[in-house]
């Protein structure tokens, strides 16, 4: 999921400059303004500050680092729900976590979010942490509930996670489910007229036929 550029010139700069990998300088501008937060006791602003820190470090390979400040930032920001699934996804990917990452997404789950992409990005965590996990029935169930839902809710291909079903793919898993995944995205990818993504999901479906049927 797209991370948050937010309304702040040291931190718009500093994403500028990570475009370029220039990260040390996106650092100094972080610094600087991340200064000017602690001046004027801004918690909401020193929230995203840590948040930009978590992307720089990510960027940067240093995923300890990064979990730290993504950490600090949730703290501040107790509301918003992206933060969490980025600690998540870091949980899963990086930390092997799995357990910790289910507990902290179902919690979003809990809390009776209507973003639709959030749930989507929620269930589809959800669902590769339980993977992970080997627990396959529980992993099918909430990848089951995102085939169920409304993809043209997410208004752009750019806003689907293709992670699980790569993972599902990989491991030749619930196959004909992947299939109605990709195949409902394809639709939006058409409907938004995005090329790119049509081109990327027509070559997951390609390569999927090429499996056995499971």
């Amino acid at each position: 999921m797209a991370e948050e550029i937010v309304d702040n010139k040291f931190i718009k700069n500093a994403f500028r400059l990570m475009t370029t990998k220039d990260y040390d300088s996106a650092e100094e501008e972080l610094k600087k303004g991340y200064a000017e937060a602690v001046d004027i006791e801004d918690d909401d602003l020193l929230g995203l500050f840590f948040s930009a820190f978590g992307v720089l470090y990510k960027l940067r390979g240093d995923f300890k680092k990064s979990y730290k400040f993504y950490q600090q930032a949730e703290k501040l920001l107790p509301e918003n729900h992206s933060l969490k699934i980025i600690t998540s996804i870091l949980l899963i990917e990086q930390f092997k976590q799995y357990d910790t990452a289910v507990r902290k997404l179902e919690k979003i789950l809990q809390s009776g979010i209507t973003d639709p992409a959030i749930k989507h990005h929620v269930l589809l965590k959800m669902a590769l942490g339980y993977f992970k996990m080997s627990e396959k029935d529980k992993a099918k169930a909430c990848f089951e509930n995102v085939i169920a839902s409304d993809f043209n809710e997410l208004r752009s291909a750019l806003n689907i996670d293709f992670k699980t079903v790569e993972a599902f793919v990989e491991k030749e898993y619930a196959l004909d489910r992947c299939e109605k995944f990709l195949n409902k995205a394809l639709k939006l990818a058409k409907s938004k007229k995005e090329a790119n993504y049509i081109k990327m999901i027509e070559a997951l479906l390609k390569g999927l036929k090429k499996l056995p049927p499971h």
